[in-house]
């Protein structure tokens, strides 16, 4: 029996897309682009889970997940796996990157990850962004020291961006993904800078907001939810893949969001 529940008396919801690295889960063998497979991978996780029994809810927080899509890294298979989580923050609050990467661990079942890449949010003044910046990456290092993390990353960050952080950190990062959207070539000081301090830079197709309030109305695209009262608080990408081969094991996506009216 379908569940007839709302999320009127709901504050915030956790999705989590479970594993879309199974065969067949979108029914296509065609490449989506990051956005899109965002979008298709918390959309189908969300909308089985409100039109299923688990989506009974009258509380100010929900978890939405789904058992058919549920799959976690089991400890027997840990050691074989380098594990990858990039973190997609709506704002520069250290508190909630940090429940990102907690919560981030708690659905993958993993004590630690290997490698983390930060996205910063955008920013408006540069002044005040580069004191936001050192604090985001702060808790970060601090992560470390806990050892919930090895490697810390990166991503979007030009020439003067990327050398301001450098100078600040007592981690320094290991590698800075570059969307190549909107340039063709590599800048050439970023590219100077980046060798002369032993940091990769590695293209990526990633937008440096991944999950929009435009985007999280098309995931909560349901009849009876006012898609447009919810804005994301931060997104994740996860994923695992074997040591030795590079296969991908694991591939999925977690977006926290809030209600605002």
């Amino acid at each position: 029996m379908a569940s007839t529940s709302t999320l009127d008396d709901v504050r915030s919801l956790l999705i989590n897309s479970g594993n879309i690295a199974k065969l067949n889960r979108f029914g296509s063998t065609s490449v989506l682009t990051p956005v899109d497979e965002v979008i298709s991978g918390l959309s189908s996780a969300f909308q089985l889970w409100y039109s299923s029994e688990v989506s009974t809810c009258n509380k100010d927080h929900a978890d939405c997940r789904h058992p058919s899509f549920a799959d976690t890294i089991e400890a027997s298979e840990r050691d074989e796996l380098v594990v990858t989580v990039k973190l997609f923050p709506s704002d520069f609050d250290p508190e909630k990157l940090e429940e990102a990467v907690t919560t981030a661990l708690k659905e993958l079942n993993v004590g630690h990850v290997d490698n983390i890449i930060l996205s910063f949010p955008f920013h408006s003044k540069a002044g005040s962004s580069q004191e936001s910046m050192k604090a985001l990456w702060k808790r970060l290092e601090n992560l470390q020291k806990r050892s919930l993390v090895t490697n810390l990353g990166v991503s979007d960050l030009d020439k003067p961006e990327l050398e301001v952080l450098y100078q600040a950190a007592e981690v320094k990062p290991y590698l800075n993904q570059i969307n190549m959207a909107s340039c063709c070539v590599l800048p050439k000081d970023l590219v100077s800078y980046a060798k002369d301090k032993d940091i990769k830079l590695v293209i990526t197709g990633d937008p440096r907001a991944l999950v929009t309030q435009q985007t999280l109305g098309e995931i909560l695209s349901i009849e009876s939810v006012d898609s447009g009262c919810w804005n994301p608080l931060w997104t994740i990408r996860y994923r695992s893949v074997t040591k030795y081969t590079g296969v991908i094991r694991h591939h999925g996506y977690l977006v926290k969001c809030a209600r605002e009216c």
